[in-house]
């Protein structure tokens, strides 16, 4: 070989292994710079779903509280120990709940009165005892001051005798204007993290929980350096792991007056391909490009092509993954704003008639006569309240995955003979007949408590709109041999084509009007598509405005 073409292919293969290492190393960063954002999004978002599920947890403790403070501002007379112990446990059956909770009830003095436990009435001995022998001076002040008010008052967990971690739950008790002492609720840590733990990230991903910047604590203990009552451990504790700072993604949120602080790492760093592994490989592929015909060159280069392709599609599937996530935010967002918006709009309104009502019998200014008849009228105010209250509680209880589905027979006439007689009084309001005919020997296959709902909310949703004088007929009918169809038919105002297409949907929604003025949400029509979905039952609405409404409800039968 002449000495010239050496030469020249020497410089040929210098060049071609300079720009094919070059070439390489551009990859290299794309590859890599690509790989270390789609990590950064997914920390972002596991962090985002830590700090929800932690949040929601609190949320449906904090709903079960709220259900005590109402029922102790609604007591004519305060309660006594057993009394809020079997009302305390008939909600918590309600709530199918089985986490660890201690409730005490403590005078201003901060003296144990009462205190019980999900199966016991004062398991650990503290009636009588004085939360001054327990806490220091600082926490009693803050105490002295939280009793001012009856909003709820979180304080950091701490480890109980009892032999687990609890997160304490305060709010003050007032009577006649004047605090007489306070509630104390302590929940399991572990309720509040554990649902956390059970999804699928929990392999790949490390979890913080920590109040303020100092305090740490998992399912089993508080990490203060107090007492620990009990021999276990959480394996999953943070500092288990030998994890830099630096790779921590913490969020910052406030609840109930404590500052949490909740972090997320991988358990493993994030690896890639180094540069000198890949340098490596692309200087060895240009010495065998130089080897092998142009053919074989422009196949490889298609492939870095294809690899390119690849890494772009994988972008653009991310960002429209984003784009999903964030529309499913903003429609979870507008539906928590129309709940909110159906709390403060329906509850205001007949709270405000109670408080009303009361003060005008407190100061006396009634006549026997007139007071009796103001009590008659907080019936129907209270029992509208209380049903829009089951209905959020039980919408709750969907969207968290807490209500069960409990199929059985049910004889449909005697479940509807039922629901009538829980509805006479506001059909007798109307002067309105419900005219029943259901075939005692039909039995249909569904949730009892689901399918009552779902039949009482339609013949309601029917009274509130029909007119004085007119009648409301149920009737069955067997078209299948597995399927039953119940009708139920008004007189009513009837409903246009667009109203009939929003039915069963919660967003932007505007309140309606009874012919007596009554209020409805909407709420309880969705939750009547929502227990028919779980239940097989098809629902079809036939309406023409002035001409009545009918819905069909396709049951399947035993």
């Amino acid at each position: 070989m002449p000495k010239n073409r050496i030469v020249l292919n020497f410089v040929i293969f210098s060049f071609l292994a300079v720009f094919g290492s070059g070439l390489m190393l551009f990859i290299v960063g794309r590859i890599e710079e690509n790989e270390k954002e789609k990590n950064r999004v997914k920390l972002k978002e596991v962090n985002q779903l830590a700090v929800f599920e932690f949040s929601e947890s609190l949320n449906v403790f904090l709903a079960y509280m709220s259900g005590i403070r109402s029922y102790l501002k609604s007591a004519d007379d305060f309660p006594s120990q057993q009394e809020l112990f079997d009302f305390a446990q008939y909600h918590l059956r309600d709530l199918d709940s089985r986490d660890s909770l201690v409730i005490s009830y403590l005078n201003k003095n901060h003296r144990f009165i009462y205190s019980f436990d999900r199966n016991r009435i004062d398991p650990s001995d503290l009636v009588s005892l004085s939360v001054r022998d327990l806490r220091d001076e600082l926490e009693i002040e803050r105490l002295d001051e939280l009793m001012k008010d009856e909003e709820f008052h979180l304080f950091p967990p701490i480890n109980l005798v009892e032999g687990w971690v609890g997160l304490p739950l305060n709010f003050s008790v007032i009577r006649d204007n004047e605090a007489i002492g306070y509630i104390a609720a302590i929940l399991r840590s572990e309720s509040l993290i554990e649902s956390i733990y059970k999804q699928d990230i929990s392999n790949e991903f490390i979890f913080s929980f920590q109040v303020g910047d100092e305090i740490y604590f998992d399912r089993e203990m508080v990490h203060d350096s107090t007492k620990v009552y009990h021999p276990r451990v959480d394996s999953s504790f943070v500092k288990n792991y030998a994890t830099n700072e630096s790779d921590f993604l913490y969020s910052d949120i406030e609840l109930y007056g404590l500052p949490f602080k909740i972090g997320t790492a991988y358990k493993k760093n994030a690896t890639y391909a180094t540069n000198l592994d890949l340098l490596t490989y692309g200087w060895f592929i240009m010495l065998f490009l130089f080897g092998l015909n142009a053919f074989y060159r422009i196949n490889k280069y298609r492939k870095l092509n294809t690899s390119l392709d690849m890494t772009l599609q994988s972008l653009n599937y991310q960002h429209s993954l984003l784009n999903k996530k964030n529309k499913e935010l903003e429609e979870s967002n507008n539906t928590k704003d129309k709940i909110f918006s159906i709390i403060g709009h329906d509850l205001k309104a007949p709270l405000s008639s109670i408080q009303s009502i009361i003060e005008l019998m407190q100061n006396q200014t009634l006549s026997k006569a007139d007071s009796k008849k103001m009590m008659l009228s907080l019936e129907p105010v209270v029992v509208n309240a209380s049903g829009l209250l089951e209905r959020l509680l039980k919408w709750s209880m969907i969207n968290t995955n807490k209500l069960e589905v409990k199929p059985e027979v049910v004889k449909l006439k005697e479940l509807n003979e039922e629901i009538i007689k829980l509805l006479q009084v506001s059909a007798n309001q109307k002067n309105i007949s419900i005219i029943s005919n259901i075939d005692a020997t039909i039995s249909v296959y569904a949730d009892y408590n689901m399918i009552s709902f779902i039949i009482r909310n339609i013949v309601s949703n029917a009274l509130k709109f029909s007119k004085e004088g007119s009648e409301i007929q149920i009737s069955s009918e067997v078209v299948e041999s597995e399927k039953v169809v119940v009708s139920i038919k008004d007189q009513g105002v009837g409903m246009s084509q667009n109203q009939l297409d929003q039915l069963f949907q919660i967003g932007n929604r505007k309140i309606k009007i009874g012919t007596m003025g009554e209020k409805g949400s909407g709420l309880g029509l969705v939750m009547v598509q929502e227990f028919a979905s779980q239940n097989s039952i098809n629902i079809n609405v036939e309406s023409q405005v002035g001409q009545g409404t009918i819905f069909n409800l396709s049951i399947p039968s035993c």
